[in-house]
């Protein structure tokens, strides 16, 4: 079963290590993983393709994370695809606000490489697919 998985994150070197990361958490499946430097980057994407996991990172460069993801949502339009927000602040405030915009998990950089954080990201995936919603890419 094939996974597309969204990454939205500013480019200064950072996503090596996250999408390092992913595909080692995602190795036994097939995993396309794209990436875009900021939300207008990412808007073609987002309206062109099915995606079953969106990361964004907390801090962007002409958006920030939460106002991506209110944009990101309403784009998708289907509450059951998850989106993740990502950072190295795990400030509360932040995450508060990371969740009430309609983020399904918060995880910081240390989460997001640790054994916790893989199984987080996994279990957003298959929970898509048990519920059926998983969109196979061809």
């Amino acid at each position: 079963m094939s996974y597309a998985v969204l990454i939205i994150h500013r480019h200064d070197g950072r996503c090596g290590s996250i999408c390092e990361i992913l595909q080692e958490y995602f190795l036994p499946h097939d995993l396309e993983i794209t990436h875009c430097g900021s939300y207008e980057e990412a808007f073609g994407p987002l309206i062109s393709k099915r995606w079953d996991l969106v990361l964004i990172d907390s801090s962007l460069p002409t958006k920030d994370g939460l106002e991506t993801l209110r944009y990101v949502r309403g784009i998708l339009n289907n509450p059951k695809i998850p989106t993740v927000i990502f950072s190295h602040d795990s400030n509360q405030l932040l995450i508060e606000e990371a969740m009430a915009h309609g983020a399904d998990d918060f995880l910081t950089h240390d989460v997001l490489s640790s054994p916790s954080g893989k199984e987080r990201l996994l279990g957003h995936l298959f929970k898509l697919s048990k519920a059926g919603d998983h969109h196979v890419i061809n």
